[in-house]
């Protein structure tokens, strides 16, 4: 009986689309670092757009049974050009719009960078064993991306020092060990509740913004404090 070998060239073509998709991710961060000294907002944006992608590779991996090790550690050298340098630089110019200091603006962007860079090299190293599967050890590089994107187009926070004092908690975030839930994991929250911010945005999209950026940063802490008070129950 002859081998099929059709499946071969497709299995490599969805292979290539995949990682075409964390290349986008990395161009798009490239893109923001270019585009953050001239415009914070676009640059904002082209964050938001490399959260799809990161997104999507990782899904059309799993559905497609295409993962491996080399899309892995490409998909981490996507994350940290989109959401550690192309993030750090519009954190940058967002602080300096403000009227800062450049050591001001230097240091905020320094520190997340190098955190965020010590939270994939974690990540990598354990894949969050540390933590139920629910949960990730320490705010994502994703989510604490997503969080300052938000915050610069919709937040209207004009205070250097405040967008300074953000960007340095949000980097600590990245290296804590609090337990930050994974979104596709809340399976007995109602869907409809996700749709709403979408539908109060338009009325107030700075009230939505903060609201929901403090739940979820305050999210890894309630979850610790029940984790911690679960334990002592327990013995």
């Amino acid at each position: 009986m002859e081998k099929d070998n059709s499946a071969e060239p497709k299995s490599k073509l969805l292979f290539v689309l995949v990682n075409a998709c964390t290349v986008l991710n990395m161009l798009l961060g490239v893109a923001a670092v270019f585009a953050a000294p001239h415009n914070v907002i676009l640059a904002a944006w082209l964050i938001a757009a490399s959260v799809i992608f990161d997104a999507s590779d990782g899904y059309l991996a799993r559905r497609w049974g295409v993962s491996s090790e080399f899309g892995a550690q490409l998909d981490s050298l996507g994350d940290f050009s989109s959401f550690c340098l192309g993030t750090g630089a519009m954190m940058y110019y967002a602080i300096a719009g403000q009227g800062a200091a450049a050591w001001l603006c230097g240091l905020a962007a320094a520190l997340y960078i190098v955190c965020g860079a010590v939270r994939l090299a974690r990540y990598n190293a354990t894949t969050d064993s540390l933590c139920p599967p629910q949960y990730f050890q320490g705010l994502p590089t994703t989510a604490a991306a997503c969080i300052l994107a938000a915050l610069v187009v919709f937040g209207r926070c004009n205070d250097s020092v405040t967008l300074a004092a953000l960007t340095c908690v949000y980097g600590l975030l990245m290296v804590c060990t609090l337990p930050y839930p994974k979104l596709t994991k809340m399976t007995w929250i109602p869907k409809w509740v996700w749709f709403i911010p979408f539908v109060l945005a338009p009325l107030c999209a700075t009230a939505v913004t903060w609201i929901c950026v403090a739940t979820y940063t305050l999210s890894g802490g309630l979850v610790w404090i029940k984790q911690r008070r679960s334990r002592g129950t327990q013995k």
